[in-house]
């Protein structure tokens, strides 16, 4: 048995989560219990945006430091800050607990709510979607007895609600597996690839259809991994966007960060960045995502702003 010592704040070398607020960036990270960092993005156009430390602004949300790991952060209507705790699986805001999620969502072998997305709702009030990332189950994460009855990969999951103007202590009890919505993530072939499709993070979408109908979903961030069997050690996969409706169901084709980024940037420097967090830079036109370490531009961690394509509008 090792002993760890908590890891303290380090800033966004180890970002996890991002959303816009007014001309500010504001960033979780898995280094930084119990806070937020803003980043001033009022003369940034990017692509690149270098997130430089003498720039970046901690805040920290009072008596909050059991939340240890932020995973992700947005913006209610009434203009609360809110971030995502993976460990106690609840929404933390600057007065506390806002929102609490019942046990199906709890985290289990390093699999837990990552993904965190708000839209303001015509009464004022938030409609909140969070995501339990799925993937491959870490075997050293859980007890054996768990690990003989863990197989297979699991599926990503979604679940919506509304929190009204102000509201806060409140818990959301799953009753129902219909209140779960299983994204139908790509499984490519198993016995070619092996990868499977995890989901860090989501921001709410609405586009046009075929038919001409407006649709209101999803733009899912997904990572990919092999089971660390296959064949012998882990390994990364494709990092993509992929739209999907409120059903789970992929719409249209994904978009390959690898590739975006190294048209966006002219070579390969993000090619294999572990894409952490999503959120809107310009709503409905361009995207932001940060990513986890050891991927940084001239030691200095980086967000990269993608464009939406002109189809998915």
């Amino acid at each position: 048995m090792k002993i760890k010592q908590i890891k303290t704040s380090i800033g966004v070398t180890e970002a996890s989560g991002v959303a816009r607020q007014g001309n500010d960036l504001l960033i979780v990270s898995d280094a930084a219990p119990g806070a937020y960092y803003s980043f001033n993005v009022s003369s940034e156009q990017g692509p690149l945006i270098r997130l430089i430390p003498e720039k970046v602004v901690p805040h920290e949300f009072p008596g909050m430091t059991l939340a240890v790991d932020f995973e992700s952060v947005d913006v209610l209507a009434d203009e609360r800050v809110v971030a995502l705790s993976e460990r106690l699986r609840s929404l933390i805001g600057e007065s506390g607990l806002v929102f609490q999620y019942d046990d199906p969502l709890s985290e289990l072998g390093e699999r837990g709510l990552e993904g965190l997305a708000v839209r303001p709702s015509r009464d004022g009030a938030s409609e909140v979607a969070v995501l339990w990332e799925g993937g491959w189950i870490e075997d050293g994460e859980v007890q054996a007895q768990v690990r003989r009855h863990l197989g297979d990969p699991l599926l990503p999951i979604f679940v919506t609600h509304g929190i009204k103007s102000g509201e806060a202590g409140l818990k959301l009890a799953i009753e129902e597996d219909k209140e779960l919505v299983e994204l139908k993530v790509p499984q490519p072939d198993q016995e070619k690839d092996g990868w499977r499709f995890r989901a860090p993070d989501l921001v709410w979408h609405e586009w046009r259809s075929e038919g001409g109908e407006n649709v209101l979903g999803f733009i899912v961030l997904l990572n990919s991994q092999t089971a660390r069997e296959f064949p012998g050690k882990l390994q990364y996969g494709p990092r993509w966007l992929q739209r999907f409706d409120r059903e789970g169901n992929q719409v249209g084709s994904p978009l390959d960060l690898d590739e975006e980024a190294k048209k966006l940037l002219g070579d390969d420097r993000l090619r294999d960045a572990n894409w952490e967090g999503l959120g809107w830079y310009e709503a409905g036109k361009r995207l932001v995502l940060v990513h986890d370490t050891p991927n940084k531009i001239d030691d200095i961690p980086v967000a990269l702003v993608v464009d939406l394509p002109s189809s998915w509008s």
